[in-house]
């Protein structure tokens, strides 16, 4: 298990960000060196590739690489796991029996049904067991056996699950969802979550932060971090008095806007 994702299973406060535009290889390192414990690429609301996926994960994992998919589909959080990444985000996750397909389509057998994929990328095309030989001669079957199976064990420990619950109904639903062996981290999507409540934007109202409670208490409820995403700093700060411990600061497309912005009216007013 990494770091990191130690780190976010024990609810130790841990910092990231989310890329909906920036998917060149080399920005991993560059979140990473500045501070980044985790990223997440977005797929959702991005053209973001499987190969884009795919490079960024195998040039860097640390940061971890999280993605978020486009929906509860198998084929596309198989293929994200495949490419490498070491995280999926699943959106409009609302009910119990969703969040148990989610595990289901992202872990290997018992935790789930993930088809058998090594060799590949995720597994950084090492060979397989029955190719592998000690001092010359072949692995018995037994070991090869024993060892298949110890590693898919860790590579179910070394991916981590993030139901992300941005509707009224995620949240009336939402100690149950968490209540699901093989989710990993509640996540809270805000802005979806307040439109859903016809108060779209509206993060004063006593209806959100009815509702953020409530899913703090189904986090604590669980012993499942609560994960948020804002550019706010003030903002972010009361979501870990309320006792988030996963957070994203902002995205790559409001976090180069606003520097840039503020570097151009500081060269516009010398």
């Amino acid at each position: 298990m990494t770091q990191t994702i130690l780190k976010i299973k024990n609810r130790e406060l841990t910092y990231g960000t989310m890329n909906f535009e920036f998917f060149s290889s080399g920005i991993g390192k560059i979140l990473g060196n500045a501070g980044a414990e985790f990223v997440i690429y977005d797929q959702e609301h991005s053209n973001m590739t499987y190969e884009q996926l795919k490079t960024l994960s195998l040039v860097s994992n640390n940061p971890l690489t999280i993605t978020r998919v486009p929906a509860l589909e198998y084929h596309l959080i198989a293929k994200s796991l495949d490419a490498g990444a070491k995280g999926i985000m699943c959106p409009k996750i609302e009910t119990k029996e969703q969040a148990e397909k989610l595990v289901e389509y992202s872990r290997y057998r018992p935790q789930g049904k993930r088809g058998l994929g090594l060799g590949i990328a995720h597994d950084y095309y090492l060979k397989k067991f029955d190719e592998e030989k000690t001092k010359g001669e072949k692995i018995s079957k037994s070991k090869q056996l024993s060892k298949l199976k110890n590693k898919l064990k860790e590579l179910n420990n070394n991916i981590i699950v993030i139901a992300l619950i941005e509707t009224e109904e995620g949240i009336n639903n939402c100690e149950e969802i968490l209540s699901v062996p093989g989710i990993d981290v509640g996540w809270l999507g805000h802005y979806d979550l307040t439109d859903s409540m016809n108060i779209v934007g509206d993060f004063e109202n006593k209806k959100y932060w009815n509702a953020v409670e409530k899913f703090v208490k189904a986090c604590k409820i669980n012993n499942k971090p609560a994960g948020i995403l804002d550019s706010k700093i003030d903002f972010i700060k009361k979501k870990i008095k309320k006792g988030f411990t996963v957070i994203g600061y902002g995205h790559d497309i409001a976090i180069f806007q606003e520097v840039f912005y503020q570097g151009i009216n500081k060269l516009k007013n010398i």
